[in-house]
């Protein structure tokens, strides 16, 4: 028996997909733009090694994007830079970050129904010795240039998802996102909070998780996770 196609709606499914992938897309693109300005910055000398996980673990990041960051978040939790020990392993952000999370919200869906993850620089730097340095190690003049490139394409961002809370992982990234908001972004009602850093590194930094949980609690954030309760 000779089967008759069946006619499909072609406009409704294209219509459906391109709800589905049209926020990462448009993110990668971002981040595509954000490394080519990367490419031409000179940077300080003390700088002897970059990587870049968006680009050697773009394979994994993509997947992850696509899956995760695909609908409008209400918060982004803005951090530096790629560690040593997340994403510049996995292309996926922090180690000791999404261990709070995942014992917060049990599983993936319920931290990205609400947040994602934004990374102020795709790069980890290194010495000659392989020692990490960040930008916070660095001087503010020198890092003009950067925060030049890096600020208005963190701006596309909490536009593109409509954010309404940035939790700022460290003082660095409290700074820059009140300084970029003033700057690219003045008449904004977009909320800045601060989380404490959980870098080994970091001043006083014993009981991070415990820290975290109280921050989060303090401005009512722990709400949006089902397993905080």
């Amino acid at each position: 028996m000779i089967m008759e196609p069946t006619e499909v709606n072609t406009e409704v499914i294209s219509s459906y997909f391109s709800r589905e992938i049209d926020l990462s897309c448009k993110f990668i693109d971002l981040i595509d733009e954000l490394n080519s300005s990367l490419e031409l910055l000179e940077l300080p000398k003390s700088i002897q090694c970059i990587y870049n996980p968006t680009i050697y673990a773009r394979h994994t990041f993509e997947k992850y994007v696509c899956k995760y960051c695909n609908t409008k978040k209400q918060i982004v939790y803005f951090g530096m830079n790629p560690g040593p020990w997340g994403m510049s392993q996995t292309g996926i952000s922090g180690k000791r970050f999404w261990g709070l999370f995942k014992d917060l919200c049990d599983t993936p869906e319920n931290f990205f129904n609400t947040s994602f993850v934004y990374n102020y620089l795709p790069q980890q730097w290194m010495k000659s010795n392989g020692c990490n340095i960040t930008p916070a190690d660095f001087k503010m003049m020198e890092m003009e240039p950067l925060f030049e490139i890096c600020d208005p394409i963190f701006i596309r961002v909490l536009e593109l998802y409509d954010v309404k809370t940035i939790v700022a992982i460290g003082k660095f990234c409290e700074v820059r996102a009140h300084r970029a908001l003033k700057k690219y972004l003045p008449d904004h009602s977009i909320q800045v909070v601060y989380l404490p850093h959980p870098s080994p590194r970091s001043v006083n930094n014993n009981n991070w998780d415990q820290k975290a949980r109280d921050h989060l609690k303090k401005y009512d954030l722990l709400k949006f996770y089902a397993n905080s309760q």
